[in-house]
């Protein structure tokens, strides 16, 4: 039960890692929730198998927290809060 409830968090993480991206390319629609937990695992998962191409870096956990790191950094950028919510800009 333990396994199952770390599996749904790190997909929920993943998902939002890749939100913001999605929520530029589907100008943000309902499509954006429903897909950022794939599109966030693959991304992940994608980027985690090109760094683990090098040869000092394998195909490993820290590999994978490590493209989600860079994942979210570079979605960084199209992360913008929306004019109505205007009072979280002022915290």
């Amino acid at each position: 039960m333990f396994y199952i409830l770390i599996w749904v968090v790190t997909v929920e993480v993943l998902g939002l890692a890749c939100l913001p991206l999605l929520r530029v390319f589907f100008e943000n629609r309902r499509d954006s929730a429903l897909l950022s937990r794939p599109a966030g695992l693959t991304l992940v998962a994608f980027v985690g198998w090109a760094l683990s191409l090098s040869r000092s870096i394998g195909f490993e956990r820290g590999t994978l927290l490590l493209a989600l790191a860079l994942v979210a950094v570079a979605v960084l950028p199209f992360s913008q809060i929306p004019e109505h919510h205007s009072f979280l800009r002022k915290l």
